[in-house]
């Protein structure tokens, strides 16, 4: 698509908005574009001779272009608004670098994710782990702990054990989010909070998994410390940031094409602010 051509669809969507003065569906700013761009080029021009031809067409490739995207915004209900009435004012995601599936830069990727998970709240962050562990196993039921004694275990999981009746296996997940590097003493608290669970006589469990996940570092020794502990039934394992944000790459969370918005607001709304446009009326 010509230069030309793509300006005048921006600007007839842009002059379409500002006289509708609220959110649109596609639909009807498909119908204004075309309307426009016949009143501009003529009735005659093939591209938008047939709004459904153009939508199907020249719509569907402006619509990804970053010219479109600096003028025109679409909301999470499906409609387009003018993109100065939609602005998010946390300075969080303030970059100019974005990447798509095609050709992305994961370094870029991680970069940007780990900086939004130091901000979320350390509770929220204990769900948001909670969420990403269900989709890695998905037969297993967790829950997160109550803030206050917890006995050492962030989020709890148990599912029924195959091989025997009546028994449960056990995932003991310990949940720290912060920068720094996770020294011996978190370790040896974390082992000390499975091996009361295993010691507890009352609950009918078979097998233990201990996983401890942090947005930080471990140090070299992290693992083997946590695998020294193991005993018949149990396994210990750890993810670090970059294993945890390749977890959430892996199963879609947290990014499109760029970072996805929607999701981080769901997880901790106050660490992306947006300014809400007037609803329709």
């Amino acid at each position: 698509m010509d230069k030309e051509y793509s300006k005048a669809i921006i600007e007839a969507g842009v002059k379409k908005l500002t006289v509708a003065n609220k959110q649109i569906s596609e639909i009807e700013l498909v119908r204004g574009i075309v309307h426009y761009l016949k009143e501009k080029l003529g009735k005659d021009d093939t591209r938008h001779s047939a709004k459904g031809r153009f939508r199907r067409d020249s719509f569907k490739y402006i619509i990804g272009t970053e010219d479109w995207k600096q003028s025109i915004a679409l909301l999470e209900n499906k409609k387009y608004v003018l993109a100065k009435d939609y602005e998010i004012q946390s300075d969080l995601l303030k970059t100019n670098t974005e990447w798509n599936w095609q050709d992305v830069n994961k370094g870029i990727a991680h970069k940007n994710i780990l900086s939004i998970l130091h901000k979320v709240d350390p509770f929220k962050f204990e769900v948001l782990v909670k969420d990403l562990v269900k989709k890695k196993y998905p037969d297993v039921v967790f829950d997160v702990t109550v803030k206050t004694g917890d006995g050492g275990i962030d989020i709890f999981g148990t599912k029924p054990d195959p091989t025997q009746k009546d028994k449960e296996e056990v995932i003991c997940i310990q949940v720290k989010n912060f920068k720094k590097t996770v020294g011996r003493p978190e370790a040896d608290k974390f082992i000390g909070a499975v091996q009361r669970i295993i010691n507890d006589k009352n609950k009918n469990y078979s097998k233990f998994i201990g996983l401890f996940i942090t947005s930080g570092k471990y140090p070299k020794s992290f693992n083997n410390t946590l695998q020294e502990s193991c005993t018949t039934g149990c396994s210990f394992s750890s993810w670090d940031g970059d294993e945890l944000i390749e977890q959430m790459l892996f199963y879609g969370m947290g990014v499109k094409y760029s970072i996805d918005l929607d999701f981080w607001e769901k997880v901790d709304s106050a660490i992306i602010p947006r300014q809400k446009i007037n609803s329709e009326k």
